[in-house]
């Protein structure tokens, strides 16, 4: 038995700045990267620390992945009454968190440096699912505000969802531009090792910056539930159908008419 699972959350806000941070600085050490606030997977494409980006990544899609799962059942759990409208959007917002883990995942598993179409189409998904379920969230806890929820909680995920919003539209359109012109001015080394002077380097370094910026503004949302999460208890139990691990298990078989008859005692 688990008391308070807030640590979930908090883990995953640990594993992925840690994963960024470590990335960034082991790059730019190494001089894989400039130090000109080079995207996060750029920073962590390139071995060794391309290895440990990847491990943190996981654990953190894992995490991310139990902290959406938790909260699907604590919000199937509040909603007593049944409403729909709470029921599809705790649904759909599941979904979306699941797709979003699935594009992280694809990140990880396909560097940028070898493999950009799959990365790219990668973080795109995560970051507009990633998106979508932040709006999916904030909906849920404003349909269960005042009853359940404060309304500082729902204009504080109300903002980071508004943030996050203008955080992917300007990454990705300042991206599209910079790379353009980075293209046009014929620049003959990689982009990770772009400087000030550069065709497109503004761009660029916008464009990373809201980048940086959006994922700061993910985790914080995650740890909203990590605040929430304290007051959650999780209980796993386990009972052994057998005394010795060698017996067979009985099965009973009931007849058609058994089973109805026990439904119908079951239900009086």
């Amino acid at each position: 038995m688990c008391a308070g699972v807030g640590w979930v959350p908090s883990m995953v806000a640990v594993s992925l700045i840690g994963a960024a941070l470590i990335a960034y600085t082991w790059a730019a050490l190494t001089g894989a990267v400039t130090v000109y606030a080079p995207y996060i997977s750029e920073a962590g494409a390139s071995p060794p620390q391309s290895g440990v980006f990847s491990l943190l990544l996981y654990f953190g899609s894992v995490l991310a992945c139990t902290t959406m799962l938790v909260r699907y059942v604590v919000i199937r759990n509040l909603n007593r009454c049944g409403r729909r409208i709470v029921d599809a959007l705790n649904v759909a917002s599941l979904l979306a968190g699941l797709v979003a883990v699935s594009g992280n995942l694809i990140v990880s598993a396909y560097p940028v440096l070898t493999s950009r179409a799959i990365h790219n189409a990668g973080a795109y998904t995560m970051f507009l699912a990633a998106v979508l379920y932040m709006m999916l969230e904030t909906g849920l806890t404003c349909c269960l505000c005042p009853q359940h929820y404060a309304k500082t909680m729902v204009w504080v995920r109300f903002g980071l969802t508004v943030a996050s919003i203008v955080a992917v539209v300007f990454t990705a359109c300042y991206q599209f531009v910079g790379e353009r012109i980075w293209v046009e001015g014929d620049i003959d080394k990689p982009k990770h090792f772009r400087e000030p002077g550069d065709p497109g380097f503004r761009e660029l370094l916008i464009s990373s910056l809201g980048e940086w910026f959006l994922v700061t503004v993910f985790l914080a949302f995650f740890l909203t539930f990590a605040y929430e999460f304290r007051r959650v208890m999780v209980t796993v139990d386990v009972f052994p159908l057998v005394g010795h691990m060698d017996d067979c298990i009985e099965v009973t078989r009931l007849r058609s008419h058994d089973s109805a008859s026990l439904l119908i005692s079951s239900s009086l």
